[in-house]
């Protein structure tokens, strides 16, 4: 298997790793997100999905919310919605 291969594949076992923990010790995860009052005027994103994406930064440790932009692919962000049920800010 190839470098590149190899280093796809672990990205793959990270990210689910990540949602199967969770997933395991916090069932109800996304309704405690929900649940976090917002106090802003306008909103374009609910608060449960900054959140996860600060948490998504930490995880993936980036150090910026640019940074976090440049790295991410269409795959990447089709992804996350999928697994997690929430947009990208």
């Amino acid at each position: 298997m190839s470098r590149e291969k190899l280093d796809k594949f672990q990205g793959k076992q990270f990210i689910i790793n990540v949602y199967i923990v969770l997933k395991r010790h916090y069932p109800d995860f996304n309704d405690l997100l929900a649940n976090i009052p917002d106090h802003r005027n306008r909103s374009t994103y609910q608060v449960a999905e900054i959140i996860m994406a600060g948490l998504s930064m930490f995880i993936f440790k980036r150090r910026s919310r640019n940074q976090a932009d440049c790295g991410a692919s269409g795959n990447f962000e089709i992804n996350h919605i999928t697994l997690f049920g929430m947009r990208l800010p």
